[in-house]
């Protein structure tokens, strides 16, 4: 994907067709992708959050999962910024000005 944060719009579906939609996007994640943002919404997202913690807490990918920057966003980080820079330095990735890091 050569993404850094990959960002998924998960409003409307059912917890089925949610974890679908995660699992495509977590297989295809490189080295690039440190962040996938999944967009769940607050009142009616809630199902899909709890979803979230629950199947996505032990997943190999899954570092850790965080609040996005608002209650109907969570964020499953895969790789920490710093192991991208490290990646970077090793020249395995290229810095993109406003993209950020890249893969090569």
């Amino acid at each position: 994907m050569g993404n850094p944060i990959i960002e998924i719009d998960l409003h409307g579906l059912r917890q089925d067709e949610a974890q679908k939609k995660i699992d495509q996007v977590l297989a295809k994640a490189d080295a690039g992708t440190y962040q996938i943002r999944l967009i769940h919404g607050f009142h009616r997202g809630t199902s899909l959050k709890d979803m979230i913690q629950y199947e996505y807490e032990l997943h190999p990918k899954v570092k850790r999962i965080m609040p996005g920057d608002n209650m109907g966003t969570t964020i499953l980080v895969l790789r920490e910024l710093y192991e991208a820079v490290r990646i970077w330095r090793l020249g395995i990735m290229k810095w993109s000005g406003s993209k950020g890091i890249m893969p090569i």
